[in-house]
């Protein structure tokens, strides 16, 4: 078990609401309701920074945390249940007693999407996030995407399953195979498709020329034209043995 189950002798559930914005996992729990989650970079691990996060909803967060070892801690912060579109992030550093403004930024976030944050040795850092500009809904998007069970080599050919998770048709796009020097070794149109609202999977298979041997990465609308809940499902890494 780990620290988000329920056979763990610890507050999970006040544990995951004050580092997490809310609860990701849980028994029974058929959806994750947090509102970030966090990603530290090595030789760096979570238990090297303090985290409590006051104020959490949909469209606005408090995140303080301070930094209980010697050396700068840098971190992804990955939006979960943050609605999605414009947000502007103001991050205060604590000297003498007082939050100074260090920095101000606006990012484009959604489902998935993580914003760099580094915190200072020794050092209580706030971070405050506001939506500033709303974008359409995750219910209301398609999700154009790719994984690795789909994926099958057939001789100089590479068979590609691509689904459509979303609740909204998706437009005909491009699938492209790039080598490791950044060529377009072949690109493939993957035609519009409709969304699962029967609850049966829709899928298109996109067959690509890619010689054995290259390594590379498969990618679907590079041109990033669709706007989906996520594009983490959108790029594989192939080792072409």
């Amino acid at each position: 078990g780990h620290l988000w189950v329920d056979r763990v002798r610890v507050p999970s559930l006040a544990l995951q609401r004050a580092r997490l914005g809310g609860v990701g996992s849980w028994i029974h729990n058929m959806y994750p309701g947090h509102l970030v989650s966090w990603l530290f970079k090595e030789p760096h691990r979570p238990e090297d920074v303090a985290i409590k996060i006051p104020h959490a909803s949909r469209n606005y967060a408090e995140v303080h945390a301070f930094n209980l070892i010697h050396d700068p801690v840098k971190a992804e912060m990955i939006a979960w249940d943050m609605d999605p579109g414009i947000w502007q992030v103001v991050e205060e550093t604590e000297i003498d007693g007082e939050f100074i403004v260090t920095g101000t930024r606006e990012v484009s976030l959604k489902r998935k999407e993580s914003i760099e944050v580094i915190f200072a040795p020794f050092t209580n850092t706030r971070l405050t996030l506001k939506q500033i500009e709303e974008a359409t809904p995750l219910r209301e998007r398609p999700d154009i995407g790719i994984g690795e069970e789909g994926i099958r080599f057939d001789g100089n050919r590479l068979r590609v399953s691509v689904h459509n998770l979303g609740s909204r048709p998706t437009p005909a796009t491009d699938l492209i195979f790039v080598d490791a020097d950044g060529s377009v070794v072949d690109r493939q149109r993957v035609p519009a498709m409709e969304p699962p609202l029967d609850l049966q999977p829709k899928v298109t298979e996109v067959t690509l020329s890619v010689p054995q041997g290259i390594d590379g990465v498969l990618i679907l609308d590079s041109d990033d034209q669709i706007e989906e809940i996520t594009k983490r499902n959108n790029r594989v890494t192939i080792q072409n043995e």
